[in-house]
């Protein structure tokens, strides 16, 4: 759906206003062909190590064009984290063409996060993505734009043994639960089964013990 693709030369960028005068936006080639070249630096996007490695080639005539591994490319979304940069990941995930596993194991090492927030946000999107896939790979979207809602929050990961969580409960559907444990904070739970789900705003206590949930107040 998007009408600008980001580039840079890959060896020589002395010409990239000149390329972009050409082929950028309000060109006569934008007004051809509907969409357009749009110039970035290299080093603004955030990617994890070995992307160069990684990109795709394809040739049109003579002209040699790398694209980055999807992949790769769901971790800069991750962390820019914009409306567009979402709908580009939930299509991705639903089509099937992305990987979480990969692009969870990718984020952890040898990338050089500009600040603790990018770190976050992509933890955090990623946690999102794993709680709202279902079985079928499709999305619950309620709940991505549930936890979206609050995108300062930091998404926790359960502790399913011996361990309590004690606080509101900010979105409750058929088989996810979402529940602030201290400020800022949450954790999403996974509700399959429960005889009873809490509202939202009520204050519970939910408990595991060897891997099965009890709510207070009230069974689950």
């Amino acid at each position: 759906m998007s009408i600008d693709i980001d580039f840079f030369p890959f060896h020589d960028q002395s010409h990239i206003h000149d390329i972009a005068e050409a082929l950028g936006e309000d060109s006569a080639f934008h007004e051809a062909h509907g969409y357009f070249l749009d110039p970035i630096a290299a080093d603004v996007l955030v990617l994890p190590a070995g992307w160069m490695e990684r990109m795709v080639l394809y040739e049109f005539g003579e002209l040699r064009i790398y694209f980055l591994d999807v992949n790769d490319t769901a971790v800069s979304k991750y962390v820019r984290s914009a409306d567009n940069d979402f709908r580009w990941i939930d299509a991705g995930l639903q089509s099937g063409l992305l990987d979480l596993d990969k692009i969870d194991a990718r984020s952890q090492f040898g990338v050089d996060y500009p600040g603790d927030d990018d770190r976050r946000r992509i933890r955090n999107g990623i946690a999102a993505h794993r709680a709202a896939m279902k079985n079928s790979g499709s999305l619950r979207m309620e709940l991505l734009e549930a936890l979206r809602s609050r995108p300062e929050v930091r998404i926790a990961t359960l502790i399913d043994d011996d361990y309590a969580y004690s606080g509101p409960v900010l979105f409750s559907l058929d088989d996810r639960v979402v529940q602030e444990v201290e400020h800022g904070v949450v954790v999403i739970h996974d509700s399959s089964g429960w005889k009873r789900l809490p509202e939202v705003g009520e204050i519970s206590t939910i408990t595991y013990r060897d891997g099965t949930a009890l709510l207070e107040p009230g069974d689950l």
